[in-house]
């Protein structure tokens, strides 16, 4: 069995920056829900990145922390993915999240990863969806599509953003 030592020694610096990301992330929520948790009262907007070191306990976490935030309105929640497939990630996310509801929250922002978080913001009326990987999603007409697309009935504004638009030519997402 033949190890590149260089590959390893690179997967594992990249590691250890995931690490210390979400440490540092971890941290922040700490300070403002335990150290000084008056704080949680002023915080009305939350942008926040998610690395997949430790994943599942970081999103615990985030989950525990968004109930303390009673002016929360806007949350953008993006998954930042190296190794594991969608299709894993999202199914972490929706665990963490499915018996959460945060009635506070208006508006959201998800990617390809993060949009199970939707679900458990009942309230949220305004929706950001950041596709990264839209080739992931082959169709051959726009009833493929429509049949991907959660349904969300109380939203009313959805903003897709999808990197590859060339991949649209001549294709309509509704009509």
């Amino acid at each position: 069995m033949y190890v590149d030592l260089e590959e390893h020694t690179k997967l594992s610096k990249e590691r250890e920056k995931e690490r210390v990301f979400n440490v540092e992330l971890v941290r922040q929520l700490e300070i403002i829900t335990v150290r000084d948790p008056y704080l949680a009262d002023y915080v009305k907007e939350i942008n926040i990145e998610v690395v997949e070191f430790s994943i599942k306990p970081v999103l615990v976490e985030l989950a525990r922390c968004l109930s303390l935030f009673p002016n929360l309105r806007h949350v953008k929640i993006q998954v930042l993915r190296t190794n594991k497939a969608e299709s894993s990630l999202a199914n972490i996310v929706r665990s963490v999240f499915s018996k959460r509801k945060y009635p506070q929250i208006r508006s959201v922002g998800i990617c390809d990863v993060s949009y199970p978080f939707l679900s458990a913001c009942p309230e949220a009326h305004s929706v950001s969806w950041r596709w990264s990987n839209f080739n992931q999603f082959r169709f051959k007409d726009n009833f493929s599509l429509q049949a991907r697309l959660p349904v969300w009935p109380w939203v009313e504004k959805l903003q897709l953003t999808i990197p590859s638009a060339e991949y649209l030519e001549g294709n309509v997402l509704y009509s």
